[in-house]
């Protein structure tokens, strides 16, 4: 049975360190809404089925993609100063 603990909250962990890792690349690919490769102003272009929002420049055509927008820059703004 503890072995059964043991092995669920192993996974919880995982879980958990995957989805924060996945935020802060999130973040770090949006940054703040400014292009990371010409610095231009990222467009907002399309929210998907789940509520990911797409975002693009039109100049040198870079895009990403936010799952959780409002939680990740929330999280990160003060944390990467």
């Amino acid at each position: 049975m503890i072995s059964i603990l043991i092995g669920f909250f192993i996974v919880v962990i995982i879980v958990m360190g995957v989805t924060f890792i996945a935020s802060y690349f999130e973040y770090k690919n949006w940054n703040g809404g400014v292009c990371p490769k010409c610095g231009r102003k990222l467009e907002y272009f399309d929210t998907d089925s789940q509520g990911g929002e797409g975002w693009t420049c039109d100049e040198c055509d870079y895009t990403t993609w936010v799952s959780y927008h409002n939680l990740v820059y929330k999280f990160w703004k003060n944390k990467l100063k």
